[in-house]
């Protein structure tokens, strides 16, 4: 996994702050590979081994599926 410091020094970096209940929460993104929750992400994170990656998608993807679907 390659670390913030390091995305900085390479210039790979896409830094983000988003407000979440009036906190500052930082989002840091490799821009090489950007995070996405969609079928073929999923299956990318899987297929590299990204377990991490793998399973934000997936909480991110099930929290923003719509309630009547459930």
């Amino acid at each position: 996994m390659i670390s913030a410091s390091d995305m900085a020094m390479e210039g790979i970096r896409d830094r983000r702050v988003f407000y979440v209940s009036g906190q500052a929460v930082e989002f840091w993104e490799d821009a090489r590979q950007p995070f996405g929750w969609a079928e073929e992400d999923l299956d990318g994170y899987a297929r590299g081994g990204r377990w991490d990656l793998l399973f934000n998608a997936l909480v991110l993807a099930a929290s923003l599926e719509p309630a009547a679907s459930r």
